[in-house]
């Protein structure tokens, strides 16, 4: 029974990602990110109106907490969005 159950849950995939401003902590939306890339050791979420933002996750990490449906790994250095950028 508790077996039937897990197979039911559909994974939850992480929808925000919580962001250290100069002065301030700011979300977002994973909807709002165009591509991922490291550089350095450090990840970049780059949003699709250019900005470039610093996440505290490695990609090894993101690869686990992104959807695939949605984000796909471009090479061992970048994920990038199945949906357009417009």
């Amino acid at each position: 029974m508790l077996h039937s159950f897990a197979e039911r849950q559909e994974k939850q995939y992480r929808t925000r990602f919580l962001i250290s401003g100069a002065k301030r902590f700011y979300t977002i939306q994973v909807g709002d990110i165009a591509y991922f890339y490291s550089l350095d050791k450090v990840t970049f979420a780059v949003t699709k109106d250019g900005k470039a933002h610093v996440i505290d996750l490695p990609l090894s990490k993101l690869e686990e907490q992104l959807d695939g449906r949605v984000f796909f790994r471009v090479n061992r250095l970048a994920f990038d969005s199945k949906r357009p950028c417009v």
